[in-house]
């Protein structure tokens, strides 16, 4: 009776597979047309709009498939800024080395980070990682050799082109979000999820769970930084506030709180609500912007803990079911 179960299951879930690639395919494709066929404007918004997605895929990494509430992302973002102004002040090298290099420099400031933070649990995850984030914001504040409070400039001649730019932002949610199901649906994705769930259990099995968390904040790190060097090129001034400051961890920790955590789609459909649905809707009264999005947060951990996308599939498993009933 396994067997059979199991044999139907399969084509089920390689049907689902599928689906949802056909789906994601399409998606990117449309996407891709944005700087062709939509204005300047739509093509900065969306370029915003695909930021937010990847840094919150980037950030659910390591708060929604390992469990670890990380408030130290912005470390990340301003480490791969400043790394991408600076190489472009200094020796005009091209976009892409900057970001392969910030990319490194976000590998190495994870690990380090990781270092310290894999070994705590809970709420001293948030304590440790709040700490760190507000200890390089005042240093970056204070080193001159990046500007201190006033921060850099990136000349416009080292700047990609704003349709580069665009794409670069693409590439990132593609790249995050396929990092996101690989850890779905790998063996060490499950070795993640299994230390989330539990971590002692996870151990008695040889799961090495420091190890585990490790690897992922890595890549969590790694993937952020490299955004960071895309928000460099679309903002061109920086200053430390900007870059190093909470309000990227916290859009990364509602957008996928509200989308979905631990979930591919979760983070980008969890971005398109609070940045284009709430954010820009609202921008010239930022006050209802912020009390909206901290009641959607509120409604969404009291009605839907797993978010609009675990409603969305809760909702579609209920109308399933109904129609196979009303076919018996």
């Amino acid at each position: 009776m396994n067997g059979i179960l199991q044999g139907a299951a399969a084509p089920r879930a390689g049907t689902r597979v599928a689906a949802g690639s056909l789906v994601a395919a399409g998606a990117i494709a449309a996407l891709a047309l944005v700087p062709s066929v939509g204005s300047s404007s739509a093509r900065t918004t969306m370029t915003t709009l695909l930021v937010y997605a990847a840094l919150a895929q980037a950030w659910n990494l390591v708060g929604g498939y390992a469990g670890q509430l990380s408030l130290g992302h912005s470390v990340f973002v301003g480490a791969g800024g400043y790394t991408t102004a600076m190489l472009l002040l200094e020796t005009g090298a091209p976009a892409a080395a900057a970001v392969a290099l910030s990319a490194a420099i976000g590998a190495g400031l994870a690990l380090g980070i990781s270092l310290v933070l894999v070994r705590l649990r809970e709420a001293y995850v948030a304590i440790g990682s709040l700490a760190l984030a507000l200890a390089f914001l005042a240093w970056m504040v204070t080193w001159d050799f990046t500007g201190g409070s006033r921060g850099l400039n990136i000349p416009l001649g080292e700047l990609p082109g704003l349709d580069t730019i665009y794409y670069a932002a693409l590439a990132a949610v593609v790249v995050a979000s396929s990092v996101a199901w690989w850890l779905e649906h790998s063996a060490f994705g499950l070795r993640v999820m299994a230390v989330r769930d539990n971590e002692r259990g996870a151990r008695a099995v040889g799961v090495d769970g420091t190890a585990v968390k490790a690897t992922v904040m890595v890549m969590s790190g790694t993937l952020t930084a490299a955004i960071g060097a895309v928000v460099a090129f679309n903002q061109i001034a920086l200053v430390p506030e900007n870059f190093f400051g909470l309000q990227w961890v916290i859009n990364m920790i509602i957008m996928t709180i509200i989308g979905g955590l631990g979930t591919v789609p979760g983070p980008l459909i969890g971005a398109a609500v609070v940045y284009y649905g709430i954010q820009k809707q609202l921008e010239s009264q930022p006050e209802i912007a912020v009390t909206l999005t901290g009641a959607l947060v509120v409604l969404a951990i009291a009605l839907a803990p797993a978010g609009i996308w675990g409603a969305l599939k809760r909702a579609a498993g209920v109308a399933s079911g109904a129609l196979r009933a009303r076919r018996t």
